[in-house]
């Protein structure tokens, strides 16, 4: 599977030879990859809730730290455990709301893991993270689990123009509705002109 070309060719169906890019956890990861291998078609990328991938480290470590045990049994109760661990003191904006729980456990129930098996994260390295810098914005929670087990400190490390929300975890574009929305606006808007 060619995460590059099939947003290549989602964009080509739209008509898009140019364009801003924004994206969400893998969201973010497929933003940089996307923006590293067609910087001529991207005018800029709004990564949330995801860092620069550097290093060597297993990602399926992270996410197994994260998700589990909860995800292995998605009942609802596992169900609101898990936003809960992901999102902290704002995990309301999810467990208010009845069909965003079932939605969001009926997403666990349905996970396939072998269907992941196609999709491979690429590390990046010192000149990939170079070609990306003046392009990228990163807005990512301190309560993020991804920032707490490396994601915050490898933006920091790279300099990466990133800004931090405090409280606030990996829902980050929930959590923080209007700040997130103006943020992107603010980042944009300037080089759509």
């Amino acid at each position: 599977y060619d995460d590059v070309r099939w947003i290549d060719e989602t964009l080509n169906g739209l008509g898009l030879t140019q364009t801003f890019v924004a994206g969400v956890s893998n969201g973010a990861y497929l933003t940089q990859l996307y923006g590293l291998r067609r910087p001529e078609r991207v005018r800029g990328m709004v990564c949330m809730a995801g860092s620069v991938p550097v290093g060597s480290g297993s990602p399926i470590k992270t996410m197994i730290k994260i998700f589990f045990p909860e995800a292995l049994f998605p009942t609802k109760r596992n169900t609101l455990r898990l936003i809960r661990k992901l999102c902290g003191s704002n995990s309301r904006v999810f467990t208010d709301h009845p069909l965003v729980i079932e939605h969001y456990r009926a997403l666990l129930k349905g996970f396939n893991n072998m269907a992941m098996g196609y999709h491979h994260l690429e590390h990046f390295s010192d000149a990939d993270v170079d070609a990306i810098r003046d392009k990228a914005l990163y807005l990512m929670g301190e309560a993020d689990p991804f920032a707490l087990l490396g994601g915050k400190a490898a933006l920091l490390d790279h300099q990466m123009n990133a800004k931090f929300y405090p409280d606030t975890g990996h829902g980050i574009n929930h959590e923080r509705t209007d700040a997130v929305n103006q943020e992107i606006i603010r980042y944009f808007l300037p080089a759509a002109r």
